[in-house]
């Protein structure tokens, strides 16, 4: 019964008689689900009665189908006095959507492209102090996305219990910087779990990762060390949960190699959590795919595109950086 719904559901769609609900929805219904399942488990989703319900959540025809939001338009905005009389700034079609953003001299040049010529460790290290701030704060760029990567990872962490014979829950992040990811995350879990989840991290700069050891027990490790360099510095399904954000687009070779030492380092069941900007997506697009065709890990759930920098814009009023946050169970 179960292959006849699931051959079934799959055949209506290919002909184009039916569309699949929003991913968001089909995830927040399977949550929804399991939750109401005797065992809590994953099990439920096979039973004949959990696959009829999901063909009837499809049965809609497809001009009803809820389609892919395009990118909102832009909010009317006025660039501040300052920004206005930069001729640099203006070269660069970079100006603020908000005129309450300030940066530091460092965000600036960096949001200009003043520090082209330099290595990303190199603009990082000089960005170590301001860039919380910059990042984060209320007069900043408004960086989404680690916002949505922690909600993401904090979502999976809370329903995780340490495996057999461990008692922490092991999380990576990649490319962790001053830490401001981490603390994002416990920023959204139980007190309770906090002290469950163990988080170690690596990145290629050095004083950024002085920032991060300030905060004590915040990460219990952090390591200085390029994403680029494999194998990384753990072994073997060491994690149940891997994130990484606005760190891939740094890299310039090695892309399968990266990708791979994501799926190395999850343990069978962990996740990877990943922020893919969309003008960087072919040189990681063929990788994921790959390692899904070889039963390394499935697709969980791709976001639709969103506005990385909230409060920045080009001349135009269009976003800067368009990205989508990729989460891929391990397998």
């Amino acid at each position: 019964m179960a292959a006849d719904v699931q051959s079934r559901v799959v055949a209506r769609v290919i002909t184009g008689e039916i569309s699949l609900p929003h991913a968001k929805e089909q995830m927040r219904w399977m949550e929804q689900r399991i939750a109401a399942s005797p065992m809590r488990s994953t099990q439920c989703l096979t039973d004949d009665t959990f696959l009829q319900e999901l063909e009837a959540l499809a049965d809609y025809r497809p001009q009803d189908a809820v389609i892919a939001a395009a990118p909102p338009e832009p909010e009317a905005f006025e660039p501040c006095e300052e920004m206005k009389d930069s001729p640099e700034w203006k070269k660069t079609m970079k100006i603020s959507k908000s005129s309450s953003m300030e940066l530091s001299d460092v965000g600036k040049k960096l949001l200009m492209n003043a520090f082209k010529d330099t290595t990303p460790k190199e603009a990082y290290d000089l960005w170590a102090e301001t860039y919380d701030n910059d990042s984060f704060g209320e007069t900043g760029f408004g960086f989404d996305s680690p916002n949505i990567c922690a909600s993401i990872t904090a979502g999976y962490l809370s329903n995780m219990s340490p495996v057999s014979g461990e008692k922490l829950i092991r999380l990576l992040d990649v490319g962790c910087g001053t830490g401001m990811l981490t603390r994002l995350v416990r920023e959204r879990l139980a007190n309770g779990m906090n002290g469950m989840v163990d988080v170690k991290g690596f990145d290629l700069s050095e004083k950024m990762l002085e920032i991060a050891r300030r905060d004590e027990g915040l990460l219990s490790d952090v390591v200085c060390h390029s994403l680029s360099d494999t194998p990384w510095p753990y072994a073997d399904a060491s994690f149940d949960v891997a994130m990484c954000n606005g760190v891939l687009i740094y890299i310039d070779d090695n892309f399968g190699g990266v990708m791979d030492e994501f799926a190395r380092v999850l343990r069978p069941g962990g996740y990877a959590v990943l922020m893919i900007r969309e003008d960087n997506y072919d040189n990681w697009g063929e990788h994921m795919d790959r390692l899904e065709k070889e039963r390394a890990w499935r697709l969980m759930e791709c976001t639709e595109p969103r506005d990385n920098f909230l409060n920045a814009a080009n001349d135009e009023g269009e976003a800067i950086v368009w990205y989508r946050m990729y989460s891929f169970q391990r397998l």
